[in-house]
């Protein structure tokens, strides 16, 4: 995902994870940019530090979770470029074997739907 731009870059938080992943993210990705945590901060804080040491036009937000096709930032850049009046971009989401999660499709932003 990443190999294939030139002009991304790649900013990882890590919430003080255990497994030893702060070590090979320094080794083998020593161009990324990486906040590691010496607290669980939760996801919502993690992503706001690296939006905060973001310099990029588009954001992508993922979990640590995310499995990420190979061509999915080209697709995403290209229909962002395409549509800019387009503020924002959702995911259809799936589970390990392909099946729809409907917590993905949450319509429209409305008040009711911000606040209830």
């Amino acid at each position: 995902m990443w190999k294939n731009h030139n002009n991304m870059e790649l900013i990882v938080v890590d919430n003080n994870s255990s497994d030893g992943t702060v070590s090979v993210l320094k080794d083998e990705f020593p161009e990324l940019r990486l906040i590691a945590n010496d607290y669980n901060a939760g996801f919502g804080k993690a992503c706001n530090q690296g939006i905060k040491i973001a310099g990029g036009h588009y954001l992508l937000m993922l979990n640590p979770d995310t499995f990420v096709p190979e061509d999915l930032t080209s697709k995403i850049i290209s229909f962002m470029d395409k549509h800019e009046r387009c503020g924002a971009m959702g995911a259809y989401m799936m589970d390990a074997k392909g099946k729809f999660l409907p917590e993905s499709k949450r319509g429209m932003p409305t008040p009711f739907r911000s606040f209830c």
